[in-house]
């Protein structure tokens, strides 16, 4: 399986990266590779003095974002070897690009390229974590069948080649998400010490994925709500432990993921609490902003949010498949056919519902926040849509075993686990 892993990391990342070469210049990439080509100086800067200098709350590097995606791009363009322009780009999206050329507000094809060298390799390693989880579900068929659907919906062809930290951010959610089933869940039941050392390497996947966007902190909703349901699963094997196990392996993953997203951002280190609270407040009065420019994307009630996630899964709005409601038709199938697949022996964790989390988690918290009818705030509720999709293929090669089986080492008896703990 992780040859074929393997495989899907090379070719998508190579078919991205050819893409790369061509793709038209998205409004947002000059912006970004201002902060690209800023990164590394004001890095340098605050590792040698341990002090923010006011750039680094400038509108060119927007304090408000984590910055993460921001280093990403700046390697790129390091790698790359390109010539920052005179004077930051200042690309103003309600004029044309012929506009904004004239005006010297266009990078070069130079700068373009090298600002987007990483970013498809890491498109690439989105896809490969998703290929490993719908695998677990529908076999290599369900699998690749899930790469297809993920790597040719027109939002991922977007994003996917351009040097923006949107499919950077789905990377590290994916294969928090992998990470999730594959080594937290198969610990859950076992000794305390392997079950929180996994929950802290879950914690730095999630930190990252949020240290690159905001809304990378879904898979810790994800795994919050897991522990919670595993906890009450286990409650009559761990005699009464459950509740200080599943406070723990959240406090874990919450402190982790926190702490990273904090580290990578000086600007958060005076005060993290209040200035993450700062760019929260921030980022409302920026939607609030693009509510009024732009009215007809403002989706400002719970009904407008609820249509536009709804048309998205109809598979009339950003989707993959031409054929509006086979797209819902085929979703629909892939999660009752997970929520039907035989129940996984004590003390094992279901991986087709560990999907089923994950899934319901996604579509619930990006209905309930989406600000905006924008392409990539669905990107994660595309990549459950395509997982779903995929575990139709068990009906072609069933997966075996059906369901994330425990490892060697963490396989005991209940006596065992108790003498460990």
């Amino acid at each position: 399986m992780s040859s074929i892993a393997a495989a899907v990391f090379l070719l998508v990342g190579a078919d991205l990266t050819r893409q790369s070469r061509d793709a038209p210049l998205h409004v947002d990439e000059p912006r970004m590779l201002n902060r690209g080509f800023m990164a590394g100086r004001l890095y340098r800067d605050y590792l040698r003095t341990g002090s923010v200098s006011s750039e680094w709350l400038g509108e060119a590097w927007q304090a408000r974002k984590p910055p993460l995606g921001n280093v990403i791009v700046g390697l790129g363009l390091w790698l790359g070897r390109a010539e920052p322009p005179a004077a930051p780009y200042e690309y103003d999206w309600l004029h044309d690009y012929a506009w904004n050329a004239a005006r010297g507000q266009v990078p070069t094809a130079q700068v373009l390229r090298a600002g987007r060298r990483l970013v498809p390799w890491l498109s690439a390693a989105a896809a490969a974590a998703l290929f490993l989880v719908a695998a677990g579900v529908g076999g290599i068929v369900g699998g690749l069948v899930a790469v297809a659907v993920f790597h040719y919906n027109p939002v991922v062809r977007l994003y996917g080649p351009r040097a923006l930290a949107d499919m950077p951010m789905m990377a590290f959610s994916l294969w928090s998400l992998w990470y999730l089933a594959r080594r937290v869940a198969p610990a859950w039941d076992a000794h305390r010490v392997s079950l929180l050392t996994r929950c802290a390497a879950l914690g730095l996947l999630v930190g990252l994925a949020t240290a690159t966007k905001q809304n990378g902190a879904l898979m810790g909703c994800v795994a919050l709500v897991a522990f919670g349901i595993w906890g009450a699963g286990s409650a009559s094997r761990l005699n009464g432990e459950v509740v200080a196990r599943t406070i723990l392996a959240a406090a874990v993953v919450a402190a982790v993921s926190y702490g990273v997203f904090v580290l990578v951002n000086p600007v958060l280190h005076p005060a993290p609490l209040g200035r993450t609270l700062a760019q929260i407040e921030a980022w409302n009065l920026k939607f609030a902003g693009h509510w009024k420019a732009r009215p007809e994307s403002a989706l400002r009630t719970l009904a407008a949010r609820t249509r536009a996630v709804a048309r998205v899964i109809e598979g009339n709005a950003f989707g993959t498949l031409g054929y509006p409601y086979v797209t819902a038709f085929l979703v629909v199938a892939g999660a009752v056919t997970l929520a039907l697949e035989r129940r996984p022996p004590p003390g094992e964790r279901s991986l087709g519902a560990v999907v089923l989390i994950w899934g319901a988690v996604t579509i619930t918290v990006v209905t309930a926040w989406i600000p905006l009818d924008w392409d990539r705030y669905y990107l994660p509720v595309i990549a459950v849509m395509a997982v779903l999709v995929g575990a139709l293929g068990r009906f072609v090669s069933w997966p075996r075993p059906v369901y994330a089986p425990m490892e060697s080492g963490t396989r005991m008896s209940h006596e065992a686990r108790r003498s460990l703990r």
